[in-house]
This record gives structure tokens, sequence and C-alpha cells, in this order.
């Protein structure tokens, strides 16, 4: 179970591991925490936030900030940005694997645009029309990992109800 400790409309939960998976806040979003696992948690529903996928294939959440704006923001960036070292300044976040679904922090790299482009060949990623079997194969791969991921999320609920209701 989570704990949080509000002062001054400020809640303050910091770097925490629980079950082997590490949380922290999202700066500017008060009543968020990200996981190093990809996962964004809504303090204030006390419940896991829905991800939708964007047009390219990324995961992202719509936070709400202090003042009541809201933004569409790239899990994968979230993750990178408050758990991933980027000491030369990289501004490109890279999946390892190729799965754009797969915002662990494990999966996640910075890479400049040149290495990035570079990646997105090797990797069969980069649309071009003699990479069609890697598009389905890396295809056939996010499918297969977001089941595993639904069921994960599926089974943290269930844990999450039972905790709530005792």
């Amino acid at each position: 179970m989570l704990t949080f400790v509000r002062k001054n409309d400020t809640i303050f939960l910091y770097n925490i591991t629980l079950n082997n998976e590490r949380w922290s806040t999202i700066p500017d979003y008060d009543g968020y925490l990200v996981s190093d696992q990809g996962r964004v948690w809504s303090v204030s529903k006390g419940d896991l936030m829905t991800q939708e996928e964007h047009e390219h294939g990324y995961l992202r959440v719509l936070l709400r900030n202090k003042d009541g704006n809201t933004k569409k923001i790239r899990v994968h960036r979230l993750v990178a940005e408050i758990f991933l070292p980027n000491p030369l300044g990289k501004t490109q976040v890279d999946h390892k694997n190729g799965s754009k679904i797969d915002n662990r922090l494990v999966n996640l790299r910075w890479l400049s645009n040149a290495e990035n482009q570079i990646a997105a060949v090797q990797k069969g990623s980069h649309k071009t029309k003699t990479n069609q079997a890697a598009q389905y194969r890396l295809k056939n791969r996010q499918e297969k990992f977001r089941e595993k991921r639904e069921q994960e999320l599926k089974e943290i609920r269930e844990r999450t109800s039972r905790s709530k209701e005792d």
C-alpha cells in the first residue's frame, strides 16, 4: 500500500520502492506518480491511469497541473526524464526492443536524433518497403506485450480494490 503525506496542498512522496517497482512524483503535476515500470498512478483516484495509444504508437496519459491545465504526456518521456540520467543532454528517448508500448526503464535509453534514426533502421522500425516483415514481427511482439501488461494491470487493480475494502 502506498502512503502519501499532504502538506499545504502538496503531496510528498519521493523515490519509494514497492514490490521492486520504484515510484516518484512528477514535477509540475502534483497528485500523480510514475514508476520505473512505465505505470502512472493518480493519487486522487487511487488507481492506475489509463494509457491511450498515440497515433504513432506511443502510450500517453492525460495529466492536470495545479492550475487546472491538462496535457497529454508520453509515458516513455516521463519515465526517462525522472529515472534515466542524461549527462550528455541527448534529446530523444529510444525503446531498445523497438516496442513503443514497453515503457519500462530497462527498455529506455537517451539518444541523439542521428543515433535514434540509425537505431530505428537497425531494429526494422523505420518505415520502408524493405522491412515489412520486421514491422509485422514488431507488431506481434507489441501485441503480446500489451496482453501481458493488461493482465498485470488487471491483477494490480484487483489487489488495490481488495486493499481499499480492508
